[in-house]
């Protein structure tokens, strides 16, 4: 998902940006401070949705709404603003949300899970790799007990969906040879990921069978957006950067910037 935000007040387009990407940490976010920066960045690639200040200098949100609607009528338009008296005009030109300032990601979900006209989809679960390896569920971090829990899934993440043998995860995970207490340290590990991700109201993520596999329908994942080819994904040389076989996948993706 692509999402363009404007302020003209650079503390306000600070915070308005902190709240989307706390409560979307799967979207691109482009952000401008000026309504016709934004529209000519719109021209080049439309946003899925765009939160807008409505007081601009030049071109003000309401008349920055009209112009982008002529380029695409179907457009999700979130007007933000520290005034009331403009919601009546914001319904009339169809606009997908109306928030008042302070805006906070709590306002954002709601305002993105209430958008007027269909987007790309917006996943419950988030996996996180570009970077530090991370997880989202409906915006808000998972916790894991054990560190090696949280890399064990970084790992199957990484495997982009192949299954992965319990002597491969140990592998990885230990660097040690395959003995009897890893394969016993290892299974209590994969249990306490389930259980966290469970915990957390994710189910159904990974399954166990001959080995491990994370199964990625219906989740956003930055690596496998980017594998298969999405432009929406831009990778900048940092991958699982807490993990160091995440060199061998970074070695790969580092010939494609």
């Amino acid at each position: 998902m692509l999402i363009y935000a404007l302020d003209d007040e650079e503390s306000a387009l600070y915070y308005l940006e902190s709240a989307i990407r706390e409560a979307m940490p799967q979207a691109e976010v482009r952000t401008f401070e000026r309504s016709k920066a934004l529209l000519q960045a719109f021209e080049e690639q439309p946003a899925d949705v765009v939160f807008s200040d409505i007081e601009m200098p030049g071109l003000s949100g309401i008349n920055l709404a009209k112009a982008i609607m002529e380029i695409r009528e179907r457009t999700n338009i979130v007007f933000v603003t520290g005034y009331e008296n403009y919601a009546l005009e914001a319904l009339n030109l169809f606009a997908s949300g109306y928030l008042l300032k302070p805006v906070t990601a709590e306002k954002v979900r709601q305002a993105i899970e209430n958008l007027r006209y269909e987007v790309g989809r917006v996943c419950d679960i988030s996996l996180v790799t570009f970077g530090n390896f991370d997880v989202f569920f409906r915006g808000v971090p998972v916790t894991f007990r054990s560190p090696k829990s949280k890399e064990l899934l970084a790992y199957l993440v990484d495997r982009n969906g192949a299954t992965v043998t319990r002597q491969e995860a140990a592998a990885a995970l230990f660097e040690d040879d395959y003995s009897r207490a890893v394969q016993a340290n290892l299974s209590r590990i994969a249990t306490r990921m389930t259980e966290d991700l469970e915990a957390a109201g994710i189910h159904g993520l990974v399954t166990v069978e001959n080995g491990y596999r994370v199964n990625l329908a219906g989740v956003a994942c930055d690596l496998a957006d980017y594998l298969a080819g999405s432009t929406c994904c831009k990778y900048t040389g940092e991958y699982m950067e807490q993990y160091s076989w995440g060199e061998y996948r970074k070695a790969g993706l580092l010939t494609t910037v």
